[in-house]
């Protein structure tokens, strides 16, 4: 083999190295791209089954205190109720109050 035939034999197998490389690096770039797809969209589906959990759970927490505080406003309503008011009291109390009588 002479220079100009290792020259030439040396230049090829740069290129093919350089195809290869470029042939790698897209290679590289397309895993790349459907793992990072793949894992979008199973932290999208975790994301919204987590969501949809904790709304659910919201939901029936909600309704559980409002049917607390529902409960509770009625016990404090009938026991309002019960209260017997002492009318001449308090009018005796408001004159005192508003006119210093």
């Amino acid at each position: 083999m002479n220079e100009q035939e290792t020259l030439q034999h040396l230049l090829q197998v740069e290129s093919e190295a350089g195809a290869l490389i470029t042939a790698a690096q897209a290679e590289a770039e397309r895993r790349h791209l459907e793992h990072e797809t793949k894992e979008r969209t199973l932290h999208e589906e975790r994301y919204s089954q987590a969501a949809a959990e904790l709304e659910t759970t919201f939901k029936q927490e909600f309704q559980a205190i409002k049917a607390e505080c529902e409960k509770q406003l009625v016990l404090y309503q009938q026991e309002l109720d019960s209260l017997k008011v002492n009318q001449e009291t308090f009018d005796a109390c408001m004159k005192r109050f508003l006119f210093g009588i």
